[in-house]
Order: structure tokens, then C-alpha cells, then sequence
């Protein structure tokens, strides 16, 4: 396919769809990604439509990239964000469970004299076994624990121990750079 036919066609595809993806066009037109990519960068350039991270949109199709800052997220939703349990808020309730020590008071209605009465109860046996397994989940078993370990070693002696490591990875970042200028020069 020409390069005019294949500018024609991407053109054509903006008007309907407004946006349209790299990977998209290499299908619909079944040329390379890289053939792709250069359309839509001289059709860019040539002031015919917007170039995209991945693809591009009509010129007449407004395109938002804001992305609001760590600080400004943070203050999304506080009040939600507040009732969210924090873990060790979590692991104290699970802990209390399984102690027994958490009562939960319930309101009864006392069948002699009709009236409501609230009294505390303690978790039920399924509330405890629950809270244990639970509080299990979050602690390595010691298989779990010398697996681990291992892990552990074997990445130390794949990076060559735990002794002059700074060292080496200095020595590799300037390998790197020696590499890197050698091969601009």
C-alpha cells in the first residue's frame, strides 16, 4: 500500500472513531509498527492530527493528560479514607478475637419481664477460628521462613555475597559508562 493511500485511510478512520491505536492500524492496514508509527508522525507534523503515546486523535478531539499530583490525591475522599482500617488496627481486632478479650454487646429481649436488655457476649468458636487463621496468614510458617532464607542466599551468591557490593556495583556502573561513551565516540 502507498503511503498516500495508508495517510488517506488513518485520516479517515480519525473522522469516525476520533482516536485510534499504533496496534490498531497495524492491523487494519497490515504494515509494521514502525511504518505506523512514521504515518502518524509525518501526518503530526504535517499538522493533520494530534501524535499520542500510542496512536493518535482527530485535531478536533480534545485530549486531557492531567494527572493530578501525589498531594492532590491524597486529599481525595479523606473521609472515606479515614473509616478504611489500618492493618495493625486489623491485626489488634483479630488478636483480641482469638483472646477472647473483644465482647460484642447484644440487645436481648429478656422473656420474663419483655423488656430489652443488652449484654455482652463473646465471640463465638467460628469467630475465633476465623480471627486464628487469619492472624496464620500474615506469619511464615517455618517451612515458609526457610524458604525464604534460601531465596535469600541464593540471590546473595548469584550478586557474589554481601561484602563489597557498593564496590562492585560502582565498578559495573563504571563499566557501563566506559561502554557506553566508548560507543559514541
Amino acid at each position: 500500500m502507498l503511503t498516500e493511500q495508508r495517510f488517506y485511510i488513518i485520516l479517515k478512520l480519525l473522522e469516525e472513531r476520533k482516536s485510534i491505536t499504533v496496534t490498531e492500524l497495524r492491523e487494519l492496514l497490515d504494515a509494521s509498527e514502525s511504518t505506523v508509527r512514521r504515518d502518524i508522525t509525518a501526518l503530526d507534523k504535517a499538522g493533520k492530527l494530534t501524535k499520542v503515546f500510542g496512536g493518535a486523535v482527530a485535531l478536533n478531539h480534545k485530549v486531557t493528560a492531567y494527572e493530578p499530583t501525589v498531594a492532590q490525591k491524597s486529599e481525595l475522599n479523606k473521609e472515606e479514607k479515614k473509616k478504611i482500617a489500618k492493618q495493625d488496627e486489623v491485626m489488634q481486632v483479630f488478636t483480641s478475637i482469638l483472646r477472647q478479650e473483644l465482647m460484642e454487646e447484644v440487645v436481648e429481649l429478656n422473656a420474663a419481664t419483655g423488656q430489652f436488655v443488652k449484654t455482652k457476649k463473646p465471640p463465638s468458636i467460628s469467630e475465633v477460628i476465623k480471627a486464628g487463621s487469619e492472624l496464620m496468614k500474615r506469619y511464615p510458617t517455618e517451612k515458609q521462613a526457610e524458604k525464604m532464607q534460601l531465596e535469600i542466599d541464593k540471590l546473595k551468591a548469584q550478586v557474589g555475597g554481601d561484602e563489597g557490593q557498593d564496590e562492585k556495583i560502582a565498578g559495573f556502573l563504571n563499566l557501563i559508562k566506559g561502554a557506553v561513551s566508548d560507543g559514541l565516540e
